[in-house]
């Protein structure tokens, strides 16, 4: 654990020497307000995408990716394997426990670390599950469903028999948790949405392969007091020093594979994990089902949001642009022309209105809307509206839903989905430029 006063982040802000980097995705813990940006663990790593097919295909391709988690696994840093690539095989499931043994054969030893995710329905989640702890260990294991606005005529939800799995093995050794979105989006309005396919360890963040976050957890009633009343005060001071900690964090983890590094210098992605939406309804002894529960808790969300995007902005002024902004530049396509002219005049002009120093920010889990214990009920789906607000999405650590039926487990993640899918084109493509 780092120290409060002595962190290389807060102390250093040169470029560190390479012994002094630290190891991906430390968390920035602000559970605690007095503690704010100070509490830094360990928790997370790097999330890989597998076209099985083409893997298997390809010995020169599948050494390399071998590799990646020789270099990982070496220095025990978390990671998560996505499976693509096998509906094409006429025995998908024989030939995902080729791969895995392939693997393991290739000397990837099992662990706990090793997260496995499956986004093809081609494979039972019993036979994924089987397969991949037998081959690759006991970490958590996804399932991503299908993209809500996906081909025409493909699924939009899970299999009848994947949800009967998901339902009875909740809790278990054996659970599988859910997934979906399919995108990560920028509030920054000059940064288009990314693909989502593969799964950052740690908080569950459903993410771009080979993405670089830097986590940071803000838990609402840590700020509250017995009657759920927040201190803004307390709660932004909080916010703005652990997004300064997570900023300087960026360039001193060493992220160990060049695909990760490269992704962290041009994006500075932040992770600020907003959750306890929840936990602060029961604090305030809300109605959960009530409109004004709602509002009140979109008020907070918004608050967060919009001082954690203009703390960004103001240090892109202060420190520097987001290199990614750099190369979004559309006057570069043109050359020496007229039209190069034009579009960077405009150009500058957009940045002047929405520079930023990180490309995400906000991530949000549908479970935050949820409260711990007994009080976790079904009516609280009535408040994940509150997510849209989100860059991202975390799925890690669900709840038992002890006391729920298979009905309302279900319908909680088909509108969880449903309204993640309403929010995330909203930057599809940049806009005012």
């Amino acid at each position: 654990m780092l120290g409060n006063k002595q962190t290389p982040a807060q102390t250093n802000s040169a470029q560190p020497a390479q012994e002094d980097r630290l190891r991906p995705s430390t968390v920035v813990d602000t559970s605690a307000p007095a503690t704010a940006a100070e509490r830094h663990e360990v928790n997370g790593g790097v999330g890989l995408l597998a076209d099985v097919g083409q893997l298997c295909g390809n010995a020169e391709r599948l050494l390399t990716f071998v590799e990646s988690l020789r270099v990982l696994r070496c220095h025990d840093l978390a990671l998560t394997i996505t499976f693509a690539g096998l509906s094409g095989h006429p025995d998908p499931v024989q030939l995902l426990e080729h791969f895995c043994g392939a693997l393991h054969a290739a000397g990837l030893q099992r662990s706990d670390r090793i997260a496995c995710c499956i986004a093809d329905s081609a494979v039972p989640l019993r036979s994924f599950v089987l397969v991949t702890r037998c081959w690759l260990g006991g970490g958590p294991r996804y399932l991503a469903f299908p993209d809500l606005d996906g081909a025409p005529g493909g699924p939009s939800q899970p299999s009848r028999q994947n949800w009967s799995y998901l339902w009875r093995m909740r809790g278990s050794r054996w659970a599988v948790w859910p997934l979906y979105g399919g995108a990560v989006s920028s509030s920054c309005p000059l940064l288009s949405s990314e693909r989502a396919s593969t799964v950052v360890p740690g908080f569950g963040l459903h993410a771009p392969a080979e993405s670089a976050w830097v986590p940071v957890q803000l838990h609402l009633p840590a700020f509250a007091d017995s009657d759920g009343r927040l201190s803004i005060e307390r709660l932004e001071t909080a916010l703005i020093s652990s997004l300064d900690a997570a900023d300087q964090l960026v360039e001193r983890i060493d992220w160990r594979l060049d695909a990760v590094h490269e992704d962290a210098a041009v994006n500075r992605r932040i992770g600020l994990l907003i959750s306890g939406f929840g936990d602060l309804t029961v604090l305030q002894r809300r109605d959960p089902g009530h409109l004004t529960t709602l509002h009140a808790m979109l008020k907070v969300a918004r608050h967060v949001r919009d001082i954690a995007w203009q703390h960004s902005a103001m240090l892109a002024k202060s420190a520097s642009l987001l290199p990614a902004l750099v190369a979004a530049n559309p006057a570069i396509a043109h050359g020496e022309t007229a039209t190069n002219e034009a579009w960077t005049r405009q150009w500058q002009g957009a940045l002047s209105r929405n520079a930023v120093r990180h490309r995400n920010l906000l991530l949000m889990s549908p479970y935050s809307v949820l409260p711990g214990g007994s009080a976790c009920r079904a009516k609280f789906a009535d408040l994940l509206p509150v997510i849209g607000l989100a860059d991202a999405f975390a799925f890690a650590d669900p709840p038992a839903f002890s006391g729920w039926n298979f009905k309302e487990f279900k319908h909680f993640h088909c509108r969880a989905q449903a309204e993640i899918n309403r929010h995330k084109n909203r930057s599809i493509v940049a806009t005012r430029v």
